[in-house]
């Protein structure tokens, strides 16, 4: 497993209160939505958010409203057909956590109701790798997934975090890479680019930055 280190967001000038990235809760979390996604010892992708444990408060999302559901249900999204968040299937709450999940070995969507948030996603040639083929050096990581699905978990994080009320106001990111070895290679990512679908991927995000209009676009896969 890859654990790239946490990437923290201070909204306050405060010293971070985290502690490094030994969070056990959150790392527990992590591993549930991975369960239930089926991608346990497989490869997979990782995006989660969480306020600071000293501040994450059971209660703080109503995950009944009806902006909170259409988040989960209908997450950000860049174009039809993307590398987003959809997770598929209905949303189910259960003890305090709302998630959707498609199929198995592919993709799942978790809230908390203290504000924590993780996508997994299956890091092969669905999703992650998705068109590159495995190669002698191991699985060929699909930059365009890479860019464009960490850009729709940061909105969607952003969006969802909005209305909360942190006594400490910062939010820990991660990005978790599994088991990206099931040839014994380690995974690597492409130095040359499909330059249409990169720049078509590249341009939408910088739309969505820019706060443009945008027309979503049906992509040939």
């Amino acid at each position: 497993m890859v654990d790239l280190p946490a990437f923290r967001s201070p909204l306050s000038p405060r010293p971070s209160a985290f502690g490094g990235v030994d969070d056990a809760e959150f790392a527990a979390r992590i591993d549930s939505v991975a369960g239930i996604a089926k991608l346990v010892d497989e490869p997979a992708y990782v995006l989660a958010a969480t306020p600071n444990r000293t501040s994450r408060t059971p209660g703080a999302l109503d995950l009944n409203s009806p902006r909170v559901t259409k988040l989960v249900t209908e997450p950000p999204q860049l174009r039809n057909f993307g590398f987003d968040l959809d997770a598929g299937g209905a949303a189910q709450a259960v003890d305090g956590w709302l998630r959707r999940v498609e199929g198995e070995r592919y993709k799942a969507l978790a809230l908390w109701d203290d504000g924590t948030v993780i996508f997994v996603a299956t890091a092969g040639e669905e999703f992650l790798c998705w068109g590159r083929q495995l190669t002698e050096h191991g699985l060929l990581m699909n930059e365009s997934a890479l860019v464009e699905s960490t850009y729709l978990f940061a909105e969607l994080a952003r969006r969802l975090h909005a209305g909360l009320r942190l006594t400490m106001p910062e939010i820990e990111f991660r990005l978790v890479l599994r088991d990206l070895m099931p040839e014994g290679s380690p995974i690597s990512i492409s130095t040359s680019r499909d330059t249409g679908f990169a720049d078509e991927v590249e341009e939408d995000v910088r739309a969505g930055l820019a706060g443009a209009p945008r027309r979503i676009r049906r992509m040939a896969s």
